[in-house]
């Protein structure tokens, strides 16, 4: 540790202290924005533990995981406007002038802006954007999210810091207020999940905010109509229950202790499913497929857990996951209105997009430029790219023009290529 890093680092058992003991520490390389430990929900539903070695956490840097598994901490990230439209100082004065209580929490800082860190009192909404009239200014760091909180910054200048010393408070969000005037609890898209009634209605709290499988949807994010909701399955056209009935039979249980990892499976391609149909999954229909599904798997699951049961978790899960390839869809939509890399100029638009695609990704990790993809990937996106092949040859000739430089290999059926994007623009 140089000295200069030590004027920014506090002790563990001191930063632990300040949320009053009770929270999830996560070891992360220094100067990078990569874990150092598994941290977040497995392929097979797995959860890992957080970080106890403390001797460990004060050679690294340090994140705190966040959301309901992990003492209902959240952060609210507030780092402005790219192109400075929304300076991200002022807007965290104006945050803290709307709400007195964050001037007696935790505030930390990275490279810009400010992460003001609560303790919930009640279930943590999913993590999402912050936007001020209509800009994105910010991030609500949830579940499934972790914020870095000390060590050398990605950037390699600058160190995490506190602005405020002070333990987390705990709060409820509609004792918070957002930059438009508004109860944070009105701003967020959050979910209710009940078994009360024999389960008969699973819905989000605000019609207006439904968008649960990513559909159709501007490219401000914003919904431009209502997704019609499916049928009772047996009432779908037979197309789709073939192709129901076929995902149901690929990712049954074939062994004991599977179902955790077959229902993630089996509900991320449902999702894409509905996504192809321009479909969001009625209550009823979700019933009838996990029925299909219970019915083809119950030799293999646990005899002492009701049908019931095994139905709340997988309308829990269907709450939580991404459909299939939707978080590189999302990442193509930042990517496709901005300039191709000055180099490709005069090159086919494919190509220019496929270039586009791997540039933001390398962006989005924020990792030495290394991001995961393949040629199927491209092949969802980019326009014109008609097979996985095509997608791959794409990127095969983005290699070659040192644009991209394979970094590992991926294995079939497991994991996709590792690239390194090498440009400046």
């Amino acid at each position: 540790m140089n000295h200069e890093e030590g004027n920014y680092r506090i002790p563990v058992h001191e930063l632990r202290s300040l949320f009053q003991n009770r929270v999830s520490l996560i070891s992360v390389r220094p100067g990078s924005k990569q874990m150092a430990q598994k941290w977040s929900v497995q392929a097979d539903g797995s959860y890992p533990d957080a970080n106890t070695n403390d001797k460990q956490l004060a050679a690294m840097g340090i994140a705190v995981r966040l959301g309901n598994k992990d003492h209902n901490i959240i952060s609210i990230d507030l780092d402005g406007s790219a192109d400075d439209e929304f300076e991200a100082d002022s807007l965290i004065k104006s945050f803290i002038e709307l709400n007195p209580i964050a001037e007696k929490t935790l505030i930390s800082k990275g490279s810009r802006g400010a992460n003001i860190w609560f303790r919930l009192m009640h279930t943590c909404p999913p993590l999402q954007k912050l936007e001020h009239e209509g800009v994105a200014v910010g991030e609500f760091r949830s579940d499934g999210g972790l914020t870095i909180i000390q060590g050398l910054h990605a950037n390699k200048v600058d160190h995490y810091r506190f602005l405020k010393k002070t333990p987390v408070e705990e709060i409820g969000l509609d004792q918070l207020v957002w930059l438009d005037g508004r109860s944070m609890d009105q701003v967020l898209k959050t979910e209710v999940y009940t078994r009360i009634l024999e389960l008969k209605k699973y819905r989000t709290l605000e019609e207006k905010n439904r968008n649960i499988d990513g559909g159709r949807s501007c490219e401000d994010g914003i919904t431009k109509d209502p997704l019609k909701e499916t049928p009772r399955l047996q009432d779908c056209d037979p197309e789709m229950i073939k192709e129901v009935e076929n995902l149901v039979g690929k990712y049954k249980c074939i062994k004991p202790k599977t179902s955790n990892s077959q229902q993630v499976s089996l509900i991320r391609e449902l999702k894409w499913l509905l996504h192809q149909h321009g479909l969001n999954a009625s209550w009823e229909w979700q019933t009838d497929v996990h029925k299909l599904w219970f019915d083809k798997s119950a030799p293999y699951l646990d005899s002492t857990m009701p049908e019931q049961d095994y139905l709340i978790v997988f309308v829990d899960k269907w709450s939580r996951l991404r459909r299939k390839n939707q978080e590189n869809e999302e990442v193509w939509n930042r990517a496709k209105n901005k300039e191709a890399p000055a180099l490709l100029l005069k090159t086919p638009p494919k190509l220019q997009d496929t270039a586009k695609l791997c540039r933001e990704w390398a962006a989005e990790i924020q990792d030495d430029g290394l991001f995961n993809l393949g040629g199927q990937q491209v092949e969802m996106v980019v326009p014109g790219v008609n097979n996985q092949v095509g997608g791959y040859r794409y990127l095969h000739i983005l290699k070659e023009l040192k644009v991209i430089e394979l970094v590992e290999k991926g294995i079939a059926h497991v994991k996709t290529n590792r690239w390194r994007y090498l440009l400046d623009d």
